[in-house]
């Protein structure tokens, strides 16, 4: 904006942001555009801020989100590297590391190494917005119940509510009282989708494998790993809410994590592809 003021006015505008100056990447910013949330504390974003203006090498891993965070048409700084994994990134010589991810904590146990490695960089996460929550329920479950499903579902598979893209359901849930609240807390919207397409997500094979029959369409999405229940079929005519509420959301092909009951609601979670 101040350059833009200047130009109009025919004045020199004086920039004080390192990053925009030398036209590399700015860590507080990286993936705002997208809703991505940083999680970090202030020393460690300053000291990466500083590595990245210094021409430091910086290592970028990303896990989830979107990818054009970069302008295509230019290249990436010299002394940023981006890794395929999160272990070639902890043996790398980087002093910084900006970790684009979906999981509370992205060092599986099985990576000991890899999480001393990276106990010796200034460590960034950005929360990108990747995950889908299907959610299906009885008639008027309290919020609270809902929400405490949500939660642990999340927290039990290492997955960030920080990166929660939207809840989605079927069409006669558009009304329900707990899931729109619950979106309503998490600043989330509440997707529906009608009986016959969530429907359409359960082909013949996965439908008959249960020994049931399938009305599915030629249109269906081919799905495999989903769970149809013949009593939600019975009593809505839909083979189930939460799996493939939360595939057609995503726009992926497969489920992150099948269906958890609760005791009066389901939840299915899905990586939003982009």
């Amino acid at each position: 904006m101040a350059e833009s003021v200047a130009r109009v006015l025919g004045a020199t505008p004086v920039i004080t942001s390192a990053s925009h100056v030398t036209e590399t990447l700015a860590v507080d910013l990286l993936g705002r555009e997208f809703g991505w949330e940083l999680e970090a504390d202030s020393v460690a974003v300053t000291r990466a801020s500083a590595a990245v203006v210094n021409g430091d090498p910086v290592g970028i891993y990303q896990g989830a989100g979107e990818t054009d965070w970069w302008p295509i048409d230019s290249p990436l700084p010299g002394n940023l590297t981006i890794y395929d994994s999160l272990e070639s990134l902890g043996d790398s010589a980087c002093s910084a590391a900006l970790l684009v991810t979906d999981e509370i904590y992205p060092f599986a146990i099985e990576r000991e190494k890899t999480q001393q490695a990276f106990a010796a960089k200034y460590l960034v996460l950005y929360r990108p917005c990747s995950l889908v929550a299907g959610m299906g329920c009885r008639r008027g479950v309290p919020t609270a119940e809902l929400e405490q499903l949500l939660v642990d579902t999340f927290e039990n598979n290492n997955l960030s509510l920080m990166s929660l893209n939207c809840i989605a359901t079927a069409e006669l849930k558009q009304d329900e009282p707990g899931l729109l609240a619950l979106a309503e807390k998490y600043g989330v919207p509440l997707v529906c989708y009608s009986g016959d397409e969530l429907n359409a997500v359960f082909s013949p094979a996965v439908v008959g494998g249960c020994g049931l029959t399938s009305d599915a369409k030629e249109e269906e999405i081919n799905v495999q790993g989903l769970t149809p229940s013949e009593k939600a079929h019975s009593l809505l005519g839909i083979w189930g809410v939460s799996e493939p509420a939360a595939i057609l959301a995503s726009g992926s092909n497969f489920l992150l994590l099948p269906k958890h009951k609760g005791a009066r609601a389901t939840v299915a979670v899905a990586r939003k592809k982009f």
